[in-house]
């Protein structure tokens, strides 16, 4: 039986031809997203309908789009979370959903920690300026011997400790679920959102995204941040509130801000961008070689056993 799949995330690197050299072999037919960004749910709907398989970026796949994908078999993400896809919903329609084990902790941890660099010694602004040819000199700060706060304290927030441990900095931790053992090995302290958000000189968000956590960064959020602190979201867009967001950085709420991923993608919007606090680059969190090969390589191998059961 020949099967037909849709690579449906906005970048397929394929970056040594293994992921479909693979595909290939099996006799698997494949067409990839050539948008470059996250698909709509009509969009999914077209691409996917003659489709029994697909390789899943972030676009939603809700109740309604699931119940109309009659011939979809299978869901293999390309990543770890599957927020984006009502998982219900698609176990009752018979749509098996594959996440990989393979976690982009390394490579997501590594961009927080050059982005909290980055911003608290205005790097980018004087790079920019040198190449406009000005000798142009800001004062900046250390992030060493500073206040942590992480709100998630999962694989990625576990990872980010380890990782910035060197710089002699104080952990706050905010999660549902609390390792005592991790938080007395790398001395985290585990506090009420309301506490973190008072203590952390910097705040990095790694979380997934539900109906709790959607916007978990609004207007109140910034009015309780007592140090004005750095922020950063590598994990989903909605966990903030955008239009509140742009109202703590004019105001000086918060010092800046360092967005790999937002609410749409492509990011577009004037509100924000035209702000100098406001920094971002267009979801890379996972974008290390080292990383990405294997997770494209593990998304087709989880879709090609699943799809010949």
């Amino acid at each position: 039986m020949k099967h037909r799949i849709f690579i449906a995330t906005s970048s397929f690197l394929d970056l040594n031809n293994d992921p479909t050299d693979l595909l290939k072999k099996n006799s698997i037919d494949y067409f990839f997203n050539e948008k470059g960004r996250t698909l709509t749910e009509n969009e999914i709907l077209n691409y996917l309908t003659d489709c029994d398989g697909v390789i899943a970026g972030t676009e939603k796949y809700n109740t309604n789009l699931l119940e109309k994908l009659t011939k979809l078999k299978v869901i293999s993400r390309l990543g770890v979370g599957t927020d984006n896809i009502d998982l219900g919903k698609a176990e009752s329609e018979g749509i098996k959903v594959i996440s990989c084990k393979t976690s982009p902790i390394e490579s997501v941890s590594e961009i927080i920690i050059a982005a909290l660099i980055m911003l608290s010694r205005n790097i980018t602004p004087m790079m920019n300026s040198l190449k406009d040819k000005k000798w142009e000199k800001r004062m900046g700060n250390l992030i060493s011997n500073r206040n942590l706060g992480i709100v998630g304290l999962g694989k990625i927030g576990k990872k980010l400790v380890q990782q910035s441990k060197g710089f002699g900095l104080s952990y706050y931790a905010y999660d549902e679920y609390q390792d005592e053992e991790f938080a007395k090995k790398f001395e985290v302290k585990y506090v009420s959102l309301e506490k973190l958000f008072e203590k952390s000189d910097f705040i990095s968000l790694n979380i997934p995204l539900t109906h709790k956590t959607e916007n978990i960064l609004n207007r109140d959020a910034f009015l309780k941040m007592k140090r004005k602190p750095i922020i950063v979201n590598t994990s989903r867009g909605e966990l903030i509130d955008e239009d509140d967001l742009g109202e703590a950085l004019k105001s000086g709420q918060i010092s800046s801000v360092f967005l790999d991923v937002f609410r749409d993608e492509p990011f577009k919007s004037d509100k924000l961008l035209e702000l100098d606090n406001f920094y971002g680059t267009p979801h890379i969190g996972a974008y290390a070689e080292e990383t990405r090969s294997m997770l494209e390589l593990e998304a087709v191998e989880n879709l090609i056993r699943e799809i010949k059961n």
